[in-house]
């Protein structure tokens, strides 16, 4: 989805940030902060999530801090049907 977007908006992102998190600028407007709070979500103690979340909430306000932890959320529930279809391969 992000690289049809980008595409339609013609933007340009380098995707790799997706896996090398910090490391890689993404063009994705304060996609190190995005990817801070996702990192912190799924590997971070509670206090590591409350201060990215409250990092990207300064940044991008309660509306895309909602958004974005929508979107971690609907992933992390399809996650089991990702890992179920690679198991029966």
């Amino acid at each position: 989805m992000l690289r049809a977007s980008t595409q339609v908006n013609g933007e340009e992102v380098d995707i790799t940030a997706v896996t090398k998190g910090g490391q890689v600028d993404s063009g994705v407007e304060a996609g190190g902060v995005l990817v801070a709070f996702a990192e912190a979500v799924m590997t971070g103690s509670e206090s590591d999530v409350a201060a990215a979340r409250e990092t990207l909430r300064s940044r991008l306000g309660d509306a895309a801090t909602v958004d974005t932890a929508s979107v971690i959320a609907n992933f992390e529930r399809m996650a089991p049907a990702f890992r179920s279809m690679r198991r029966s391969r």
